[in-house]
């Protein structure tokens, strides 16, 4: 699971820099971490994909976010705050941001409990 964990983080970490490349940035992301996969890795997220690669996937949360049944987790996609200030010295925001669905995502695929 650790490959999997590691590989969400790469990707959710630089599709912050990809936002205004769209679909298109977020897919270039997703293509070149699954380059960095070794075979488990790769077998373990197709597994989880269903076979859709990570390049596939990429764009899930921004095609999601109109939709009402997913409003709650709309700020789990990013994360807000000034230039001169770092994550940890920061207010954060009650309804969470991109590092705690990264936390939660990595919760989610450490519980050998978790359904597919």
């Amino acid at each position: 699971m650790k490959p999997l964990c590691w590989i969400f983080f790469f990707v959710m970490t630089f599709s912050w820099a990809s936002e205004d490349w769209g679909p298109t940035g977020h897919r270039a992301t997703g293509e070149i971490a699954e380059s960095y996969l070794t075979k488990k890795a790769k077998k373990k997220i197709a597994s989880l994909l269903n076979g859709q690669s990570l390049a596939l996937v990429s764009t899930f949360a921004d095609e999601i976010k109109s939709d009402p049944r997913y409003r709650e987790i709309n700020p789990w996609h990013y994360v807000n705050f000034p230039f001169d200030s770092s994550y940890e010295a920061h207010p954060k925001s009650e309804n969470g941001d991109i590092v705690v669905a990264i936390q939660k995502c990595i919760s989610v695929l450490k519980d050998a409990t978790t359904s597919q």
